[in-house]
């Protein structure tokens, strides 16, 4: 899936671990202190439990990832939204990150997703103000978040 003339931004939907997904982390972990990164051993088991995850390049390097898990026949939940600010290219128009949301979004509801939710922290205002832009996504309250995290015990969502 591309979505740029300019750059040959594309973006490839993942079933298991690759270095491409473990090189979005690498760059992560560079670019921002959180504890609550996750690992190969997580994005393993996240892919074993029913994960979906995307990840973003622009030409071929790798420079975002996103994460959705199930939730019902129609909704997945959104996680994990991550575009390096070290090789993205310049965008005059919409951004980056609502062209990348918006090409997985089209992507899942060709596999009949048509709703998306998530939860940020209230420091990560860039992520949330890519996903509230985009249709179909309902960001969702802590209380919500944690009923859905109890519901899913076994899983790191964050």
């Amino acid at each position: 899936m591309t979505f740029s003339n300019k750059h040959e931004i594309k973006v490839i939907k993942f079933e298991e671990f690759t270095s491409d997904i473990q090189s979005v982390i690498d760059k992560f972990n560079t670019q921002i202190d959180w504890d609550e990164m996750y690992d190969e051993d997580e994005s393993r088991r996240r892919f074993s439990m029913g994960s979906i995850c995307y990840v973003l390049y622009n030409e071929d390097d790798p420079i975002g990832i996103v994460w959705f898990h199930p939730q019902d026949d129609t909704t997945v939940y959104l996680y994990n939204l991550f575009i390096s600010k070290v090789g993205r290219p310049e965008s005059k128009s919409i951004g980056i990150s609502v062209r990348f949301l918006e090409t997985t979004y089209n992507d899942l509801h060709r596999n009949m997703y048509r709703h998306s939710v998530s939860y940020n922290d209230e420091w990560n205002i860039p992520s949330y103000m890519a996903m509230v832009g985009v249709p179909g996504h309902k960001e969702i309250d802590k209380k919500e978040f944690d009923r859905l995290t109890d519901k899913m015990s076994n899983f790191n969502l964050m």
